[in-house]
């Protein structure tokens, strides 16, 4: 993706991180090793299920605390991101702490069979990209199972969802990173509730 940005507008691409609660957090340089937590707004932590910041290479919880707003502060804000440490210095010389990669979404990763586990971004790029039909209107990919994905449909006005070739076309797509043996079940619906706050939540894992 990176790659076909820079063609297209003939000029180098830089990774931002950042949260509508908590701004601009972290940014590449012209190094593209990492991206560098912003010292004087940011405080962030990368921190294991204890609360512990975890080693560099390792990955962990993101922690946010914000140095600039007044208004409502957030210290130690659990923003719901997985993020994994990166080195404290960087070759291009600015004194800022880096973030090897931001991982995702912690409590959305799917898990496979052999332990490893697909961030949900995966899910939305099949369906919202790859197999982009222009039938669906909301859709939501649940984990039931380690072995078992279910697909909630909401069908656009007056139609009744992809068709076949496209349902089998997700499933494959699907079973490359969940394991061949993961059964993925389609379920139509007339709507998908949003979380209290207000969101679609375009994943969801089942307690297991």
């Amino acid at each position: 993706m990176r790659e076909k940005l820079e063609l297209v507008f003939g000029a180098p691409v830089f990774d931002l991180y950042g949260a509508r609660e908590a701004g601009a957090i972290a940014m590449e340089c012209d190094r593209h090793n990492g991206l560098h937590v912003f010292g004087e707004t940011t405080l962030l932590e990368i921190v294991d299920g204890r609360g512990r910041e975890v080693d560099i290479g390792e990955r962990g919880e993101v922690l946010t605390t914000n140095l600039r707003n007044y208004t409502m502060p957030l210290i130690r804000y659990r923003i719901g991101d997985d993020a994994i440490r990166g080195r404290e210095v960087c070759g291009c010389g600015r004194p800022y702490p880096l973030l090897e990669r931001i991982v995702g979404r912690g409590e959305a990763s799917f898990v496979r069979p052999d332990g490893g586990t697909v961030v949900p971004v995966f899910f939305r790029h099949v369906i919202g990209v790859e197999c982009d039909t222009g039938t669906i209107d909301k859709f939501q990919v649940v984990q039931e199972s380690l072995d078992h994905v279910r697909v909630r449909i909401v069908p656009r006005a007056g139609g009744s969802g992809p068709d076949r070739e496209i349902r089998e076309k997700i499933a494959a797509r699907f079973r490359e990173v969940l394991g061949e043996d993961c059964r993925v079940e389609f379920q139509i619906e007339e709507k998908i509730e949003p979380t209290p706050t207000g969101k679609l939540r375009l994943h969801h894992i089942e307690s297991r």
